[in-house]
C-alpha cells in the first residue's frame, strides 16, 4: 500500500538529479509526460512532438541516430529480459517437475 501511495502522491524526481547533463528544456518535457494529473500531461502525440522539435538537441538526432541509439541500447536490454524471463520459466519448469514426481 505503501508503495502505491507513493506512486500517486510522491513528485518525481527531477532527471537531472540522476544526470546532471540533461537539458532543462528535455527535462520539463520529461515531467510534463510524467506529471501525476492528465491534465498537466501532453494531450496528444503531436503536442509532445512539437515540444520535441522545438528542443535544444530537435537538429542532432535524426531517424538514423535513433535508430542506432536503440539497436545499441534495446539490445542489452532485451537479452537482459529475455534471460530472466528463461530463468524464470525454467524455475517454473523445475518446480512443477519437482511437484509432479511427490505426486
Amino acid at each position: 500500500m505503501e508503495l502505491l501511495s507513493a506512486h500517486q502522491n510522491a513528485e518525481v524526481p527531477a532527471p537531472s538529479q540522476l544526470n546532471p547533463a540533461i537539458p532543462d528544456d528535455i527535462e520539463q518535457i520529461i515531467l510534463k509526460c510524467m506529471a501525476k494529473s492528465p491534465s498537466d500531461r501532453f494531450q496528444n502525440a503531436n503536442e509532445l512532438k512539437e515540444a520535441l522539435d522545438h528542443c535544444s538537441f530537435a537538429n542532432q538526432w535524426g531517424t538514423k541516430e535513433g535508430a542506432i541509439w536503440w539497436r545499441e541500447n534495446h539490445a542489452h536490454s532485451s537479452s537482459s529480459i529475455e534471460r530472466k524471463a528463461q530463468e524464470s520459466a525454467d524455475d517454473w519448469g523445475a518446480a512443477t517437475i519437482a511437484m509432479t514426481d511427490e505426486m
